[in-house]
This record gives C-alpha cells, sequence and structure tokens, in this order.
C-alpha cells in the first residue's frame, strides 16, 4: 500500500471526524512470521493459541522466550491456566503496537500467521507448544438460507478447544450459527426466529 495513499485516506477519515486509526494491513502471509520459515516459530516472535478459527476467531498472541528441539515456551503468563489443552499454535504478523493511554500496558494490532504446531500446556508462568505436530480439531458446519431475500451460505468453524466451560463445542456451535445467520440476514441482531435442524457426527471410544 501506497504510503501517500495512506496518508490521504487517513487525511480524509479524520476530516470526517471519524475516531479510525489506518494501518496498511492484508491478511496473513503464506510465509506467516518475516524472520523465520513457514510453520516455524523462533524465539522473540509472535506466537498465538488458536482456540477456533474459520467463521469464528477465537485465540490469543504474545512473545515466544525459548525455543529447544520442538518444544515452544512463550508469553510467560498463562493463558486461561487450565494446565493441559489442546489448541492451534499459529505464527502470528503484527501490524502494529498501541499505547495504552491508562497505563496497564500497550498491546498489539496482528493478523494470525500460519499453523506452526501444537498448544499442549497452559500453566502458570507459561504455554507451552510442540512444533510441527497438527493440532485436532472438530469441523462446525452449518447451511443457513434466508428465503424471503433468497439468499444462501454454508459456513465452517474448526473448533480445537472443545470441553473448556466457555469454549466447549457447544458455545463455539452456537456463536458460529449466529455468525452465519448474520452473515446471511445481513442485519445484525435482530427480532425473528428461524428453523434449525442439527445434525451432529462422531465416534464412540469403543
Amino acid at each position: 500500500v501506497s504510503p501517500r495513499w495512506m496518508d490521504d485516506l487517513q487525511a480524509a477519515v479524520a476530516a470526517r471526524g471519524l475516531p479510525f486509526t489506518l494501518y496498511p494491513a492484508t491478511g496473513s502471509s503464506p510465509g506467516g512470521s518475516d524472520t523465520g520459515s513457514p510453520g516455524v516459530i523462533l524465539p522473540g516472535e509472535s506466537m498465538s493459541a488458536v482456540l477456533s478459527e474459520g467463521d469464528n476467531f477465537a485465540y490469543g498472541t504474545g512473545t515466544a522466550t525459548y525455543c529447544d528441539g520442538s518444544t515452544v515456551i512463550g508469553w510467560g503468563h498463562p493463558f486461561f491456566w487450565t494446565g493441559a489443552v489442546t489448541m492451534s499454535m499459529n505464527e502470528a504478523d503484527v501490524l502494529t503496537v498501541i499505547e495504552d493511554a491508562t497505563g496497564f500496558g500497550n498491546f498489539k494490532v496482528h493478523t494470525l500467521g500460519e499453523p506452526a504446531g501444537l498448544i499442549d500446556f497452559d500453566g502458570t508462568a507459561a504455554i507451552r507448544g510442540i512444533a510441527g505436530q497438527p493440532a485436532p480439531s472438530v469441523p462446525i458446519t452449518s447451511a443457513v438460507e434466508f428465503a424471503e431475500y433468497g439468499t444462501s451460505r454454508r459456513g465452517r468453524t474448526d473448533a480445537y478447544v472443545t470441553d473448556d466451560p466457555f469454549f466447549s463445542l457447544g458455545w463455539t456451535a452456537a456463536s458460529h450459527l449466529v455468525t452465519n445467520l448474520d452473515y446471511v440476514r445481513g442485519t445484525g441482531l435482530s427480532p425473528g426466529s428461524s428453523s434449525v435442524e442439527w445434525l451432529v457426527e462422531g465416534t464412540r471410544a469403543d
């Protein structure tokens, strides 16, 4: 993106009194982080722990601090402090750092990068990832049709965390469906009703 074009657009936004700050950003590049190789996270690079992705994204991002073979340690604090977990470990592309005027702490604006492995532990002092090991996920799909407008859409969310109280499959499936309904309805949350049918597929332990 041209810096001059960005400056002109920011000036136009400011002239209209809109409280927006623009950043030259696109989606994640195929290579993920600029300093490492695709699917590799090095100390000092950004490291995301992904609970779900697709129509319903939920993830947190911090900094990888130590690597030993395939083991990646990061963040310096817990995510949910739940011990053994199953999340996707992804690279992240930092767009900019925002200064927190309240003094609580600065924060990053970033996009999610390429998968790099599995987050298997969420502890007091850090989270732990295993590079190169894929994270198992549960696919959640929905097909929504709005007959009045003649619109329809098939959506998908992949859930990595399935039994956390706040990110169980039930909660993630509900959030996914609301998102897909909003895509098709196009007016945000509004009064009304819909007919919903569920199909659950799985394999028992035996």
